[in-house]
């Protein structure tokens, strides 16, 4: 596309959000897996962890808070390694 005298960021920009969009799809995947496997373990551990105050159950805002920081932390490293793979191909 560049021959065709498309601009560097007309080419890089689909594959910058390639890179965001399979980290973000990664991300909230393994929230989700996660938060089942606490949901289904929950009620086997609770008696067994019952003498540390404050672990279990895990509070659905505790969870939302880590669902954002996981997302916005796979977001700039899709963006990091995407914009570094495609710079350094488009030289």
């Amino acid at each position: 596309m560049r021959l065709l005298g498309a601009s560097t960021w007309f080419v890089r920009a689909p594959f910058i959000w390639e890179g965001i969009t399979y980290a973000t799809v990664g991300a909230a995947t393994a929230w989700i897996g996660s938060y089942i496997v606490i949901w289904y373990f929950t009620p086997f551990l609770q008696p067994k962890l019952s003498e540390i105050p404050g672990i279990l159950p895990v509070s659905p805002l505790i969870m939302l808070q880590l669902l954002l920081v996981v997302l916005t932390s796979a977001m700039i490293i899709g963006f990091i390694g995407s914009f570094s793979a495609v710079r350094r191909y488009l030289k």
